[in-house]
This record gives C-alpha cells, sequence and structure tokens, in this order.
C-alpha cells in the first residue's frame, strides 16, 4: 500500500454531485479507487484506501475537495 499523506475532505456543500449534476471528476482521477459512486451518483471516500495524494483534488471543477495533512 502507498503511504498515507492526508485524508481527503470533501465540501457537499460545493460539490456538484451532491447538487444532482452528474460529475465523476474525483472518482476517475483516483489512482487508489478511494472514491466510488453511492446513492444517486454522489461521491463516498473509503478512508482506508485514500492516501491524500491530492489527483482529486486538482480534478475536482469547483474546489469542493481538500486534504488535510496528518500530523
Amino acid at each position: 500500500p502507498a503511504p498515507r499523506i492526508g485524508k481527503l475532505a470533501l465540501n457537499r456543500n460545493t460539490c456538484i454531485a451532491w447538487q444532482d449534476i452528474i460529475c465523476m471528476s474525483c472518482i476517475h482521477s483516483c489512482p487508489y479507487k478511494a472514491i466510488s459512486m453511492m446513492h444517486f451518483r454522489r461521491p463516498q471516500v473509503d478512508m482506508q484506501l485514500c492516501t491524500g495524494c491530492g489527483k482529486c483534488v486538482s480534478a475536482c471543477p469547483l474546489d469542493a475537495i481538500s486534504i488535510i495533512e496528518l500530523i
């Protein structure tokens, strides 16, 4: 497994998938398959698989994702 860099934080208020608009940018960008679709095509993060690499951050069109550093 890849080392953990941080953890993903998803802002549901700005994520367009949580506003009922189809978007799968973060899912397709994750090399670890840590983001999947749940009900109504909304992203769900598996924190066991997420390394905090940040690829989903740059893929998100509305900056709804951030990475929180591990302390």
